[in-house]
């Protein structure tokens, strides 16, 4: 079986979000591991929205080879009423 692998980027970041209505005083963080992104403008696009939430401390961008998925993901919406 071959198996497709594709180029990609990888991006990982850490903000200090500033959402919060107590900041400075209290300050909150938040950590993505990684986001898959097909190319490098699209990675820095998103960075840009990050980027409203607050500080951005710290971003990591790697290029990648990857083997997609066939695998369709379904949300569903539960009512507990």
């Amino acid at each position: 079986m071959n198996s497709l692998k594709v180029k990609g980027f990888k991006l990982s970041y850490r903000v200090e979000l500033d959402t919060n209505p107590r900041y400075p005083l209290m300050k909150e963080f938040s950590t993505c591991l990684g986001v898959i992104f097909n190319s490098e403008i699209e990675a820095n696009e998103y960075l840009d929205l990050v980027a409203l939430t607050g500080t951005i401390l710290e971003t990591n961008l790697v290029e990648i080879e990857y083997t997609p998925r066939n695998s369709v993901v379904y949300a569903t919406n539960r009512s507990w009423e």
